[in-house]
């Protein structure tokens, strides 16, 4: 591994903790989004079961599959931006790339989300059964909660890479490392 020994410049040490604590605060959201889907799943069946609603059983299925696929990927996602952050933390020059590739989908993803929610998010549909159950499930401060993490994820995660790409980084990243000459290998 390719670390730099030059002294790591202050934005650089600002740069990989936002991006650990950017990958953590997505693993926070992806959960509490999973759980909000699994909740809401649990309220649905149960509305099926009183005659609420009609059965969606099938539907539910493919559903909850797709979403612990998703799930998943964002785990593995956030995984990859806090290994990025503690690598270009030591130096790793190749971390950077990994954090601009893990971070791009999230920036995008996690961007439109917030942009929806600030434009469509803040009415109330009119209040049914099924609305009400939803509401005792899951309250309002719980999707709250869900879009603040998803404001500081994009918000960690925005500076971080700003952080990592000014020239005092770019400048510490760009340094060589000294590497032996390739015949002093066969002298071994």
């Amino acid at each position: 591994m390719e670390t730099n020994s030059g002294t790591r410049p202050g934005v650089v040490t600002a740069g990989s903790l936002l991006l650990v604590t950017a990958g953590l605060t997505v693993a926070g959201e992806v959960l509490l989004s999973y759980d909000e889907y699994v909740t809401g799943m649990r309220v649905y069946e149960q509305a099926a079961v009183d005659h609420i609603i009609a059965s969606q059983t099938a539907f539910a299925a493919y559903g909850g599959a797709l979403h612990l696929c998703m799930a998943t990927l964002g785990l593995l996602v956030a995984a990859g931006v806090v290994v990025a952050g503690l690598l270009s933390f030591f130096g790793i020059r190749w971390a950077r790339m990994v954090a601009w590739i893990m971070a791009m989908p999230v920036l995008l993803w996690y961007g439109l989300l917030e942009t929806i929610y600030v434009v469509f998010g803040g009415g109330k549909s009119p209040e049914t059964e099924l609305d009400r159950r939803l509401d005792e499930a899951w309250p309002d401060w719980l999707h709250t909660l869900d879009m603040t993490l998803i404001g500081v994820a994009l918000a960690t995660l925005g500076v971080a890479l700003i952080c990592q790409t000014v020239p005092a980084a770019d400048a510490y990243f760009s340094r060589h490392v000294a590497r032996p000459a390739p015949d002093s290998l066969l002298q071994l």
